[in-house]
């Protein structure tokens, strides 16, 4: 149902926070990437992405979902069951990480953004497309998930682009 309801993820968009890289880009983790949605634009348009700064393999799913992930992986995607806040990933291991439309519903948002900014080796880039709650669509997003009794929590653009320069992401 999940995919039925939600829009494709925007493969331009991604690639352009992809392209701000200041390394090859050639590992991306899609973190609560969920069944796939980011992975699989980014696969589908990676030749675009080929040339001097990105040889991209196929993205790997991380979610904590596992039917979730089953989706993923019927899609030929890599997928791996794990935590946001803990990934089962070394620190430095990937070149990216997106995650798109999905850090407003994990546990503990700041631990989850500190887990990327640790996975991500220097020179790479993380990259996040979130509703803003400030806008129309964003206020009938955080309505819908409140009335569904959903704990998602909402950063407007200013105070998520605060906290990750804390963290030393730019």
């Amino acid at each position: 149902v999940y995919d039925l309801f939600v829009p494709s993820a925007s493969a331009e968009e991604l690639q352009a926070g992809l392209r701000l890289a200041q390394r090859r880009v050639e590992t991306v983790l899609d973190v609560a990437g969920g069944t796939g949605r980011a992975a699989r634009a980014l696969t589908d348009t990676a030749s675009s992405l080929s040339g001097t700064t990105s040889t991209l393999d196929s993205p790997v799913v991380l979610d904590i979902s596992a039917a979730m992930l089953a989706r993923a992986a019927a899609a030929g995607l890599p997928a791996i069951r794990g935590d946001a806040r803990q990934p089962p990933i070394k620190d430095d291991a990937v070149d990216a990480i997106v995650i798109t439309d999905a850090l407003h519903h994990v546990p503990e948002p700041g631990r989850a953004l500190e887990a990327c900014a640790e996975l991500v080796a220097p020179g790479g880039v993380v990259v996040i497309r979130e509703f803003d709650p400030m806008t129309r669509r964003g206020r009938l997003l955080v309505a819908l998930e409140r009335l569904a009794r959903m704990d998602s929590v909402f950063f407007e653009p200013d105070e998520l682009a605060g906290s990750l320069r804390k963290m030393g992401l730019d």
